[in-house]
């Protein structure tokens, strides 16, 4: 690690015995669905508070649930805590699976797709609110694309052995630190989405102009030959407008002034918005950005402050907590979305980017990292890839195994060397070395040998379903707890308003 502004980092590696007790957290998210449509009902009455629940909630949509793990230090707990979500799901609503992909089924009744309801308190009507922008924004369609986020902190223990002589200095230390680690984990997200990419498939309503190289393989999809994630290409969660809005990572100060500047300058193109649809607000504001949760990133920083605000504030006030790693698409051959070999691979993968070197980005690398994630997105199989690093073209099978063979050697350093992570760094390789051992291309071969693709796909959601049945919940009563204890919060919420939801949203912006 660079000494270049806070040496005292380099005392971490003083315990690397603390190394493997850093906290895991993952967020699911899965799209419901109710025979072969996407379910519009409210199940929140049997799962506790979408707003107050810390497991259970929904994102964008009453239809688009959100499993969210404690954090843990034991890969395999965090594993079985999003199990357990599972059996609990299943277990209440039992006449409903989860689809299994982050590309959503070809809907051809977008309005059919329900935005979350959350209470009556001005909290919650603000997140309808911002779900209603990003609708009126965006569509519905992009809005139910589902992923997997990887959050991870270091040990506290780490921080603890540091020699500063004011406490003052622990959170922009700690800042400094995370933002190393989210500037790496940019430079090399496209091995991610080479070996965990699972959207090669993706549903006509997202294509509003179709490439020379998409297949139609069926009257409701398109399949590109190459592609890994389509989700994470100009084809998924990644909005256009959003290329003009440039957010530096070089610093804790300059993400929260350029994201903070991003919510505060009106769009010609959010301006032509209406005020009101039907009577009701259509979005928070006209800025480029209505918050600064809009930006859609593969890695963010994050705060575990339970102070009421917003996070930019948050970062500001307390600074980095933990990173949130966004570009993992759903496993659909995993039946919680995530495996655990994966959960491996990514804590490692994130401490060897916290202990990278401490470089900035500069535009000219900004650019080509955004396209290096590009070309692997929607061409990552293609066997003589090249990528472009530092000004280089380089194959990007090389390159990758360069960056596996770091991580090997970095793993026996701190110890991090147990079966578990030997054998998810040995499919990665197998994954580099034949791109048909990757998940988009096992996707391809088990789900287009049929016309039916929605068919197929209701049947492997239907399969992990039922793996699920009969199967010991240790986390039963803490999930019931949380669901009685989170319709408590709510009602306290609900009956606590004191300010008008205009003055509330004014203060807010």
């Amino acid at each position: 690690m660079s000494q270049q502004k806070y040496p005292h980092t380099l005392k971490l590696f003083d315990r690397i015995d603390k190394f493997g007790e850093g906290l895991i957290g993952i967020e699911k998210e899965a799209l419901r669905m109710k025979g072969d449509a996407v379910s519009g009902s409210s199940i929140q009455e049997k799962l506790g508070s979408a707003l107050c629940n810390k497991y259970i909630t929904t994102d964008f949509s009453e239809a688009l649930t959100e499993f969210i793990t404690p954090p843990k230090s034991i890969n395999s707990d965090v594993s079985q805590f999003l199990e357990d979500i599972h059996k609990y799901y299943y277990k209440l609503i039992n006449q409903e699976t989860l689809w299994p992909m982050s590309m959503p089924p070809n809907i051809k009744d977008t309005s059919s797709i329900p935005i979350a309801y959350y209470g009556k308190s001005n909290e919650a009507k603000l997140k309808h609110l911002y779900r209603k922008g990003l609708s009126n924004r965006y569509g519905r369609p992009m809005q139910i694309i589902s992923g997997v986020h990887f959050n991870y902190s270091i040990s506290e223990d780490l921080w603890n052995d540091l020699d500063v002589k004011k406490s003052t200095d622990i959170p922009q230390i700690k800042s400094e630190f995370y933002f190393t680690g989210l500037r790496n984990i940019k430079r090399k997200n496209w091995l991610l989405l080479y070996l965990f990419g699972s959207s090669p498939i993706i549903p006509k309503v997202l294509v509003q102009s179709r490439k020379d190289n998409m297949v139609e393989i069926s009257k409701d999809y398109y399949l590109m030959k190459n592609s890994t994630s389509l989700r994470m290409s100009s084809y998924g969660y990644v909005n256009p407008s959003q290329e003009k809005i440039k957010i530096s990572y070089n610093s804790i100060e300059e993400y929260i002034r350029d994201l903070r500047k991003a919510t505060r300058i009106e769009s010609q193109i959010f301006s032509k918005i209406p005020e009101k649809i039907n009577h009701n607000l259509s979005q928070i504001n006209k800025n480029m950005l209505q918050i600064e949760d809009e930006y859609y990133s593969e890695a963010r920083p994050k705060s575990d402050s339970a102070q009421n605000k917003r996070m930019l504030d948050k970062l500001k006030n307390n600074g980095v907590s933990y990173l949130e790693i966004r570009s993992l698409d759903i496993d659909p051959f995993s039946r919680s979305g995530i495996s655990e070999s994966t959960i491996a691979f990514m804590e490692l993968f994130t401490l060897y980017a916290l202990f990278g070197p401490n470089q900035n980005i500069s535009d000219k690398e900004d650019k080509e990292i955004r396209s290096n994630s590009l070309r692997v997105a929607l061409e990552g199989r293609n066997n003589n890839l090249k990528l472009s690093k530092s000004g280089n073209k380089v194959q990007m099978k090389s390159w990758g195994k360069t960056i596996l063979d770091e991580m090997l050697s970095f793993s026996e350093i701190i110890g991090l060397d147990d079966s578990i992570y030997k054998v998810t760094l040995e499919d990665s390789f197998k994954k580099l070395d034949s791109p048909n051992e990757t998940p988009s291309y096992k996707l391809i071969e088990s789900i287009t040998q049929s016309h039916n693709i929605n068919e197929e796909v209701l049947n492997i959601a239907t399969m992990h379903k039922e793996s699920f049945s009969g199967e010991v919940n240790s986390n039963e009563k803490l999930l019931n707890a949380e669901k009685k204890q989170s319709f408590k919060r709510q009602a306290t919420l609900d009956s606590n308003n004191q300010l008008s939801f205009e003055d509330f949203l004014r203060l807010y912006s």
